[in-house]
């Protein structure tokens, strides 16, 4: 419920940020033209509209020969941070941080929605990142590559089931790099898409029986490799996100060497699938 419910105001956040930018434009019968965002209009009364430096002007509607709306151009920026509107400009570099509900799929360790019946799961994400655009790569004006590395990233697990009374957990810390698509289709609204190596620094697990932490048992792996693609969605600052992401790490027993926790239905192997579905929103910079 809790992942429908994400999913729900992730498509309906950014359906909003797709939406026309534009601006209002006033044309008087004396041939001026004013260009801004009308805040009031009283039908057969007045107009107000607010120009881009904050002036406040009022015409009636006798002065008025008529009103348009107009779409705002896509503005890019160059390094020096000025709006520019050419393609020998360059897009910035962005950096981000971002936190929200990580989904896990119910094949983590090997399973089946079956062999999880009667849980419940849930799980969180946070981390930091930045893109790196290589603006040197010629394409078209609103369009750029880039390195997109996440310097961490922390993950959170856990399956529980109050009937079995189980409750099983896992911690990830890790890294990840890889290249990265941007494209931008209109003022302030940005796409990216990337595919990134997770390095993978830490995965430790716990199973808990009857609520007692003292009898737990515990897994953990230093150093594994995985893999993450995605996309996210950038309005201004705020940045929204969707990321699949798997890495399969050998979990060994802390108590007893050469114990591995391993996949629930192949013995043919120790590792430990654990893929995810992560829902995001945070700023960007």
């Amino acid at each position: 419920m809790k992942q429908i419910t994400f999913i729900f105001i992730f498509v309906f956040i950014s359906t909003c940020l797709f939406s026309q930018e534009t601006k209002d434009i006033v044309y008087l019968k004396n041939g001026s033209v004013i260009k801004g965002e009308i805040t009031e209009m009283i039908p057969n009364e007045h107009i107000k509209i607010k120009t881009a430096d904050g002036s406040l002007f009022v015409y009636s509607f006798t002065e008025i020969e008529k009103t348009e709306k107009q779409e705002i151009a896509p503005t890019f920026r160059n390094v020096k941070g000025k709006n520019v509107t050419t393609a020998q400009n360059n897009i910035d570099n962005v950096f981000y941080f971002r936190l929200g509900y990580s989904s896990p799929s119910w094949k983590q360790f090997g399973g089946t929605e079956e062999d999880f019946e009667g849980f419940n799961k849930s799980g969180a994400m946070f981390e930091l990142g930045k893109i790196y655009m290589l603006n040197r790569i010629p394409l078209p004006e609103n369009m750029a590559i880039g390195i997109n590395a996440d310097f961490i990233s922390f993950y959170w697990h856990r399956f529980s089931s109050e009937e079995e009374d189980v409750d099983l957990g896992t911690l990830r810390a890790e890294s990840k790099i890889g290249p990265s698509f941007t494209f931008i289709p209109k003022y302030k609204l940005a796409v990216d898409v990337y595919a990134k190596a997770v390095i993978n620094w830490l995965t430790a697990t716990a199973i808990v029986y009857d609520d007692n932490a003292d009898d737990a048992e515990g897994y953990g792996k230093f150093g594994t490799f995985g893999f993450s693609t995605g996309l996210n969605v950038r309005y201004s600052k705020l940045m929204l996100g969707v990321e699949f992401n798997t890495i399969s790490p050998k979990l060994e027993s802390i108590d007893y060497d050469g114990e591995y926790l391993g996949n629930f239905n192949d013995n043919s192997t120790d590792k430990s699938p654990l893929p995810s579905l992560s829902f995001t929103i945070g700023m960007a910079f």
